[in-house]
C-alpha cells in the first residue's frame, strides 16, 4: 500500500492479508546499509517479515506477490525466498511484474509452467480465474 505525504509518495507498506496487518516495508529515507532500488530503501525488518509471509504460504491455494521488481530480478529482495517457494510449493502463483522487465524475468523462470496475462487485456480477470481454477 502506498504511503503518502501530501502529494508525494514516500514509500510502501506490506499488507499481510492473513493477519490484516500493515507492515512498514519501503521508504524514501533509509540507512546506507539497507537494500535500495531506485529512490527507495527496503526496511530490513519489513523485508524479513515479507520473506516469512512467503514461507508460510503452505496453507493457501494461491500465492500472490505484487510486485516482483528489478531488485528481485537482480537476485536480491524477496527473490531468494520466493524462488524456493515457487519451486517447491506445487501451487499456482500470481506474480505481478512490470512490463519493462517481463522478458528478463521470464528467463529466470525457465523450467516453470508460465502463463502471461496483460492487465490491460479485455476479460483478463475472468481468464485468470479460469486458468487458476482449472
Amino acid at each position: 500500500m502506498p504511503i503518502w505525504n501530501g502529494d508525494e509518495r514516500t514509500g510502501y507498506d506490506l499488507h499481510d492479508l492473513s493477519k490484516e496487518e500493515l507492515i512498514p516495508f519501503i521508504r524514501g529515507d533509509g540507512e546506507r546499509s539497507w537494500q535500495k532500488i531506485g529512490p527507495y530503501f527496503f526496511i530490513p525488518d519489513g523485508l524479513e517479515r515479507a520473506k516469512n509471509i512467503l514461507l508460510r504460504t503452505g496453507a493457501t491455494d494461491l500465492l500472490v506477490v505484487d510486485e516482483v521488481g528489478p531488485l528481485e530480478l537482480s537476485g536480491q529482495g524477496l527473490w531468494p525466498v520466493l524462488k524456493d517457494v515457487i519451486s517447491n510449493c506445487g501451487k499456482d502463483c500470481l506474480l505481478v511484474v512490470r512490463e519493462s522487465i517481463l522478458g528478463d524475468f521470464l528467463k529466470t523462470l525457465s523450467g516453470f509452467d508460465v502463463k502471461v496475462f496483460h492487465i490491460q487485456d479485455e476479460g483478463i480477470f475472468a481468464r485468470m480465474m479460469d486458468e487458476i481454477t482449472n
